[in-house]
């Protein structure tokens, strides 16, 4: 079973391959997608789209970037294997700053973006190029958050009309098994129901 292997161990699941975060409470395995949603070499990118002072990261509004990855990632994945999950939506008073949330949204969801504090959120070595948006929120007017090409963090007021990539945090079911593979970049797991 996949929910019995350990932090940063590797899978592949829909022709991605995921990295291990954790076991949640569930039973489920919280995972992070190490690229960006693609079709071949279609990689598609997304701008916050909502219009207004304060955007705070939200699946369930209509046009914000939260309901874009929630609504369009299964046009690019497989999601047989991912569950519904509750996640929670940090919101900072300006910068974020890890535990210093001035409070939360929680939002169930199948797919989400990757949060700064999370485990494996920093780009990684096998990514591609391209910048991705982080679910981190901000009550400053117009503040976002995006990891970009160079893998550095950008919080910057000027984002509003900024286009970057969709990585994904998922959970797979409790009940997927282990068909093959080492669990490393070169042979991850591969997954079974």
């Amino acid at each position: 079973m996949i929910n019995t292997r350990v932090s940063g161990e590797y899978v592949n699941y829909g022709g991605y391959n995921f990295r291990i975060i954790e076991r949640a409470g569930d039973g489920t395995t919280k995972v992070i997608m190490e690229d960006l949603l693609h079709i071949d070499n279609d990689i598609p990118s997304i701008s916050y789209g909502v219009k207004k002072d304060v955007v705070l990261y939200n699946p369930k509004e209509v046009g914000n970037i939260g309901y874009i990855i929630e609504h369009q990632a299964p046009n690019y994945i497989k999601t047989d294997l991912f569950k519904k999950h509750e996640i929670e939506v940090p919101i900072y008073k300006n910068y974020a700053n890890y535990g210093k949330a001035s409070s939360t949204k929680k939002y169930t969801v199948t797919f989400a973006s990757p949060s700064l504090g999370e485990m494996f959120s920093a780009k990684g070595i096998h990514m591609r190029g391209n910048s991705y948006w982080l679910r981190d929120s901000s009550n400053t007017a117009n503040r976002k958050y995006l990891v970009a090409d160079a893998g550095t963090v950008y919080y910057d007021l000027q984002l509003e009309n900024t286009d970057a990539g969709i990585r994904v945090v998922a959970y797979i079911d409790k009940n997927a098994s282990i068909l093959d593979g080492e669990g490393t970049f070169e042979e991850p797991y591969t997954l079974v129901k």
